[in-house]
């Protein structure tokens, strides 16, 4: 594979090693002069020898679930990607808003607009719950209050999962607003 032989040239350039000195290390290990005659196999034993002398390969940056078809699906996807990235969500959690909103259940599958709108709508939803909270959280704390202390003070008053519901956020928020007036 061309990405061990990279991998090789880069371990090889990373350890500092002169190419006198490479060429004996395979001839030691391979009696071969070049990684090119090397096996898959001789590859992986070189790559392992590389790293027990120092080399510490980079390791390829995924985004785990993240549709296999990225590249071929419609623009739109590019919006959910970033509003999951803005949220650090993993690609699961896009696909299982598409399974709840459309019954599709991959996201590679989804590739009809109304059903990317409709994630992407269901991702802005949840990205301005936390923001809410987020901003309701900062404005209780020049109170010099947590949302632990305003749960304990106020817990007659709020509705079960008060932290996710968009207009009681805002409605609190105002609140806490109206009183630095």
């Amino acid at each position: 594979m061309a990405n061990r032989l990279a991998a090789i040239q880069i371990g090889k350039k990373a350890l500092g090693m002169c190419d006198d000195s490479y060429r004996i290390l395979l001839n030691d290990m391979f009696g071969k002069q070049s990684a090119k005659d090397l096996t898959e196999t001789e590859k992986g034993e070189l790559l392992d020898r590389f790293q027990k002398l120092g080399f510490k390969p980079k390791q390829k940056k995924t985004h785990p679930g993240k549709p296999h078809n990225f590249a071929t699906m419609p623009e739109m996807i590019t919006k959910i990607e970033a509003l999951l990235a803005d949220m650090q969500l993993p690609w699961a959690y896009a696909e299982s808003i598409a399974k709840r909103q459309t019954g599709i259940e991959k996201m590679a599958w989804v590739r009809d607009e109304k059903s990317l709108r409709a994630v992407i709508a269901a991702l802005a939803v949840e990205q301005e719950k936390r923001y809410l909270l987020n901003r309701f959280t900062t404005v209780i704390a020049k109170h010099d209050m947590t949302v632990e202390q305003f749960e304990k003070k106020y817990t007659a008053q709020l509705k079960k999962g008060w932290q996710r519901n968009r207009r009681t956020l805002k409605a609190l928020i105002d609140q806490f607003y109206s009183y630095e007036a």
